[in-house]
């Protein structure tokens, strides 16, 4: 959650980021808690269409023709129907009903100077967006069984990435991210996901035998050494000597 006063600088869409980041080093897809507010769901519109685009910009064109939405969902970890409400929303996919002409989207086209999406001033750019937006409910969506991803159309894709750039807002770096996911499942563990959890768990027992022994919580460091210092005879013979004058002190 983002304070009012922190607010239109970026937090949540930084924390939503970190979040899908380890949706992604779990290998699993993410979603957020249904339903969303209004303002969670912009919030989270604007993550994922950044997400989307920036995949959909990095395939390589002679790629394109077998992408799916599915392949989106495994690099971004978000979920089919979230990736699918991003497309809808600007356009970007279009259902085939001959399954023969699905998944030929084309050659990607380079940038337009202009396009018709934001024509306009701020207004009736965010009018449009949120006309497109009422028009495909997540609630409501049901992806087609054969579909076209219109890359033709980068245009649009280009134009939202540069806009969100000159904002300047912070961004994380997911190769800083040193974190292994902490599995519970009866099944066996993927391959890859077991060797790591195997080789966090080497690095944490090597540091935990490297790393000195702290004292019992309470307990003064002096004390500590100086119980370890002592001897067990010396301790026994100093219990001798109490109950000899416990001893004397009955008998007088």
């Amino acid at each position: 959650m983002t304070l009012p006063v922190r607010q239109r600088r970026g937090w949540g869409n930084l924390l939503i980021d970190f979040s899908y980041l380890l949706s992604k080093k779990e290998k699993r897809l993410g979603t957020p808690e249904k339903p969303l507010s209004d303002l969670g769901l912009v919030t989270y519109r604007t993550y994922w269409t950044l997400a989307v685009f920036r995949y959909l910009l990095s395939v390589p064109a002679n790629e394109q023709s077998s992408l799916t939405i599915d392949d989106v969902c495994t690099f971004t970890s978000i979920i089919s129907e979230e990736v699918y409400y991003i497309l809808k929303t600007y356009d970007l996919i279009e259902a085939i009903r001959d399954a023969t002409d699905a998944h030929t989207p084309g050659t990607m086209s380079p940038p337009k100077p202009s396009n018709p999406l934001w024509q306009g001033n701020q207004y009736t750019r965010r009018k449009q967006l949120d006309d497109a937006a009422r028009a495909v409910s997540l609630a409501e969506i049901t992806i087609p069984a054969h579909y076209r991803i219109a890359f033709e159309k980068a245009d649009v894709m280009y134009e939202y990435l540069e806009k969100y750039n000159r904002k300047g807002y912070l961004e994380l770096k997911p190769d800083k991210l040193h974190w292994t996911p902490f599995l519970v499942t009866r099944g066996a563990q993927p391959p890859d996901l077991a060797e790591e959890a195997a080789e966090a768990l080497h690095t944490e027992l090597q540091r935990a035998s490297m790393s000195p022994v702290r004292p019992p919580f309470g307990l003064p460091d002096e004390d500590v050494k100086r119980a370890l210092q002592s001897s067990p005879g010396e301790h026994d013979a100093e219990g001798e000597e109490d109950t000899e004058e416990l001893e004397d002190e009955e008998a007088d």
